[in-house]
Order: structure tokens, then C-alpha cells, then sequence
């Protein structure tokens, strides 16, 4: 009756032939035990207490042991089942539980071969047709942002995505092309137009201003002549006024249009420059030149005549300077200029579309009037180092 009771509650556990099931239960005699039910290869006249699981498993224990027999090595489960004080034992070969395994362990790298080779086949068109083409396409973008719109039309390749996101930043790049182009003309016109006025204005007060101011001079002698010596003091007070008149606008005509570029070059221009700013700043400037002098056009002295004047002017209102330096040098067919200070300094900018947020107005001026001489314009300057300002350009012919 009570192996009835047992096969019907495990015989949904018996899954092999190879698995021995044991039911015992104490028997009367100290270290015996009744069998209560058996399924499996084990026979019943091999059961011995000394079996393992048998004995333990009537101490009231479970757990798992590994034995070696005479058909390989066994695993052998037991635990005890407290309210009837029976006791289980499951016994299997290693060998038939490792079985399974061993085949999926085996069968393993037919599977795991080509999901990796898959896996390498996806990360080599990845690389290839995405992740190069974008470290392509982000390199040439960079350059574009540093100025050079040419640097993004060399096809970079890769997926359909890539490609049209280089097409839609080619067309942005001609259109930013065509924006600063017409930017660079409408400023050079402005620049034209300002020179062509301060020439005017100082053509005016040159013929106009001045010439009436040397006749009033004039008067003011004659009056002095005919006026007796101790009452000539108000007279002599509104002489020295005109005549320091006349000398202020002599200088601000020289400040709107250098009457000696055209006739002396750029040379002796920048020279007198130099001195005049030194005089009236007390900012000492030493001035050099070397290489052969070359003329250049008209245009283009006017350009580098400025750029010096705007320089040095920085120099006088920013720097906290005690010395600055002009420097001209002619080589072959470049011409090669140099302002620098020992002033305060300051961190430049990299890009000069950078010189209007850090409010350098001056600098964008430089930047601007560079540009249409299709000169080279270094700033350097750091901090406590002073500033340096190199221009660099080539001498064309004059008209």
C-alpha cells in the first residue's frame, strides 16, 4: 500500500531509466531499514547501510555525495521526509547528468562562430561606411568653422545619411562664402569711402581752415608791429592760440591723409608716424627697417600705413606700455611688419570672428583691413608678455 502511495506521488519525477529512486523507512533493529519503494538499475540486495544517502538520510539529514562504484562515479541526493520519518534517496550516474551538457558545450562554437563573425562583419561596415566617414566629415567641419570652405568638398563617402549631411554643409559653406565675399566688398567700399572722405576733409581744412588761420596770424603781426610793447599782451596771448591752432589741425590733417605717402613711400611716412605718436604720447618707439625699400601701390600703403597707425594707438590707449617697436623688413617680394609692446597683454582671440564678444574692435579692424590687402595678420599676446602684431604681405606692382 504505501509503494502504491509512493509511485503515484513520483512517478511524474522519473524521468530515466538510469535514475534509481529509494523510499526506506527505519525498521524495528537498530541500523536496519525497511524498502518502501525502488525504481532503477540499483537492486535492492546491493542496498547496504554503508550505501551513501541511506544512512544519513535515517539520521535525519540531506544533502548531496559523490561515490565512485564499479560503473563510474555517482551522485547520490537524499533527504529525509520528516512527518512519516521516511527517508529519499536519488541516485544517477555523473556521467548521465553531464550527458546534456556536454553536448550543448560542444555544439557551443558551431553556434557562437558565425554570430561572431556576424558580429565582426557588422562592426567593419559600421567603421567603414560610418564611423570613418564622420571622423572625415567632423575634421573638414572643423576647418570650415576656422575659415577654410574649401576644406569640406572632398567626399568623405559612407551611408546615404553621411553623404547628404556633407551636401547640405557644402551648399551652407558656398553660401557663407558668398555672404563674407559680398561682407569683404561692402566693407571695402566703406573703407574707400572713408579714406576718400578724410582726403576730402583734410583737403578742406588744408585750403580753407589753415590758409584763414595764416591770415589771421598775419594780421595779428601787423597789428602787433603798430601797437606799442606794453600793450601788446592780449595780442601776443591770441597769436600764441592760432598758432597752436594751426599746429593741432596741421596734425589732425596728417592723422586723416598722409600728405607725404604718395611722395616719400611708406617708409619715411611710417618714420614720421612713429615720432609723431612717440612726441605727443611720451611713449618711447624705436623704429627699424631693413632690406631694400619697394613701392607699392597706393592702395596697399594706405592699408599698411593704418593698420601701423591703429596698432600703435592700442598700444597708447590699452597697453600700459613703457616701450614699443616698429619693425618694416623687405624680402625679395614680401614685406614683413611688426609692432610689438612690453604692455599688459591680453589673451587673443584664435579666430578673429571672436574680436567683437571679447569687444577688441581694433583687432577686428586689423582682421578686416588684412583681408582685403590679402595680407597675413599674426596677434600674439599673452597676460603680462605684451602684444605683437605681424603683418605679411606680398609687394604688387604699383599703378
Amino acid at each position: 500500500m504505501p509503494g502504491q502511495m509512493i509511485e503515484k506521488a513520483i512517478k511524474n519525477l522519473v524521468g530515466s531509466g538510469q535514475t534509481t529512486f529509494l523510499v526506506i523507512s527505519p525498521a524495528s533493529i537498530t541500523g536496519k531499514f525497511d524498502v518502501l519503494y525502488h525504481t532503477g538499475p540499483l537492486k535492492v540486495d546491493e542496498i547496504v547501510p554503508t550505501n551513501p544517502g541511506i544512512q544519513e538520510t535515517m539520521n535525519g539529514e540531506s544533502g548531496i555525495d559523490y561515490f565512485q562504484s564499479s560503473d563510474g562515479e555517482h551522485v547520490a541526493a537524499f533527504s529525509p521526509v520528516s512527518p512519516v520519518g521516511w527517508g529519499l534517496v536519488i541516485e544517477e550516474g555523473w556521467e548521465d547528468i553531464s550527458n546534456p551538457y556536454l553536448v550543448n558545450t560542444q555544439s557551443a562554437p558551431l553556434i557562437l562562430v558565425p554570430v561572431f563573425l556576424l558580429a565582426l562583419l557588422a562592426i567593419w561596415f559600421g567603421a567603414r561606411r560610418i564611423v570613418t566617414p564622420l571622423q572625415k566629415l567632423e575634421k573638414q567641419a572643423a576647418n570650415l568653422a576656422a575659415g577654410d570652405f574649401d576644406a569640406i568638398n572632398p567626399p568623405v563617402g559612407g551611408i546615404e545619411e553621411i553623404r547628404n549631411l556633407q551636401a547640405e554643409l557644402i551648399d551652407m559653406a558656398d553660401k557663407l562664402k558668398t555672404a563674407q565675399q559680398t561682407l569683404h566688398n561692402y566693407i571695402g567700399a566703406i573703407t574707400a569711402g572713408v579714406e576718400s572722405e578724410r582726403k576730402n576733409l583734410a583737403r578742406e581744412l588744408h585750403d580753407d581752415t589753415i590758409q584763414a588761420l595764416i591770415a589771421l596770424n598775419q594780421r595779428i603781426q601787423l597789428v602787433l608791429l603798430n601797437t606799442p610793447k606794453e600793450k601788446n599782451g592780449p595780442m601776443s596771448e591770441l597769436q600764441s592760440l592760432v598758432e597752436q591752432t594751426m599746429s593741432n589741425l596741421r596734425q589732425m590733417i596728417r592723422g586723416l591723409r598722409h600728405i607725404y605717402l604718395e611722395d616719400l613711400g611708406l617708409v619715411a611716412s611710417m618714420e614720421m608716424l612713429v615720432r609723431e605718436i612717440e612726441q605727443s604720447s611720451n611713449l618711447p618707439i624705436a623704429f627699424t627697417t631693413r632690406g631694400q625699400e619697394q613701392r607699392l601701390d597706393p592702395k596697399s600703403e594706405m592699408s599698411i600705413y593704418r593698420m601701423v597707425q591703429e596698432s600703435l594707438n592700442n598700444v597708447v590707449h590699452h597697453a600700459h606700455a613703457s616701450q614699443a617697436w616698429v619693425d618694416l623688413e623687405f624680402v625679395e617680394n614680401r614685406l614683413f611688419v611688426k609692432i610689438r609692446d612690453n604692455g599688459k597683454g591680453f589673451e587673443a582671440p584664435s579666430n578673429p570672428a571672436e574680436f567683437p564678444q571679447k569687444g577688441h574692435y581694433g583687432l577686428l579692424g586689423l582682421s578686416e583691413r588684412a583681408d582685403l590687402l590679402h595680407a597675413e595678420l599674426e596677434i600674439t599676446s599673452k597676460p603680462g608678455e605684451g602684444t605683437t602684431v605681424l603683418i605679411k604681405t606680398n609687394v604688387p606692382n604699383a599703378d
